[in-house]
């Protein structure tokens, strides 16, 4: 499982077409709080439901505590699976990120190359006149 110092020492790459850097900080920032939050009211619910369990219960209303105490760490392991979910959503959606940039960075390097190339069948010819500045060039007659 993800720490919340896993979660804080994520580096994304920059990329030509990718998302926003502030707003991908912000989003790890909030999800990195939420998820330190949520953690440390599901191991405070586990301890406390631990605890319960432990005592023997005398007193009826004490029982309803106790079910209220269980019904919490339910809703927040609950929530947790939730977070985790949606963890593994931008895990994928990096992954998707990260494929993307290889993919037009190769695209990038064959424009180069295919560029260079031009450019170079170019270079020859360019020392010779060009027909049209030549064509549009006025000459001069004596």
């Amino acid at each position: 499982m993800l720490t919340a110092r896993e979660l804080l020492n994520i580096h994304f790459d920059q990329v030509f077409r990718g998302y926003n850097a502030s707003q991908v900080d912000a989003f790890m920032a909030r999800l990195v709080g939420e998820y330190e939050s949520l953690m440390q009211e599901n191991n405070a619910l586990k301890a406390a439901a631990l605890k319960v369990d432990t005592q023997v219960v005398a007193d009826p209303a004490e029982s309803i505590d106790q079910q209220m105490m269980i019904q919490q760490v339910t809703e927040a392991q609950i929530q947790l699976t939730q977070l985790e979910q949606e963890i593994k959503t931008a895990q994928l959606e990096l992954r998707l990120i990260a494929d993307e940039k290889t993919t037009l960075l190769a695209q990038l390097r064959a424009l180069i190359q295919d560029f260079t190339a031009l450019l170079a069948q170019s270079e020859p010819s360019s020392h010779n006149a060009d027909p049209v500045v030549a064509a549009s060039t006025p000459t001069v007659s004596k």
